[in-house]
């Protein structure tokens, strides 16, 4: 959690303090199930995020993929950790890569498929 938090002060820093960072890192919810989790977080970048940044190594959590699978349908602007774009393109070729590098070692990595698949449709309207 501390890396989240240094993550987020470093947005915060990058942007001016011109803007609210939020980081999901520290917000708990007792009770809620994994999927009540992620849904409350996709209605949250879907309605009031204008920009996702993603730190370093993001394509290797299922939660950061699905928050960029979700920034990139919902049209919201993303970049890396060190505010450079992070393109529909750019994002699915990390996912790829982390997907093949992880079945190599034998993890499941279903989550992974599932949140790269949700940029399939994205990709064919652009």
């Amino acid at each position: 959690m501390k890396s989240a938090h240094a993550f987020a002060a470093c947005v915060r820093e990058q942007l001016h303090g011109k803007t609210l960072v939020i980081t999901p890192a520290p917000f708990s919810a007792p009770g809620w199930t994994q999927p009540e989790y992620l849904a409350f977080w996709e209605q949250l970048v879907r309605t009031r995020i204008s920009s996702s940044w993603f730190k370093s190594d993001w394509q290797y959590s299922n939660g950061c993929t699905l928050e960029f699978a979700v920034s990139i349908d919902a049209s919201v602007e993303t970049f890396d950790h060190q505010g450079n774009p992070l393109t529909l393109r750019k994002g699915a070729e990390l996912i790829e890569y982390v997907i093949r590098d992880l079945e190599s070692s034998g993890f499941d990595t279903a989550k992974l498929r599932e949140n790269l698949s949700r940029l399939q449709p994205v990709s064919a309207r652009t």
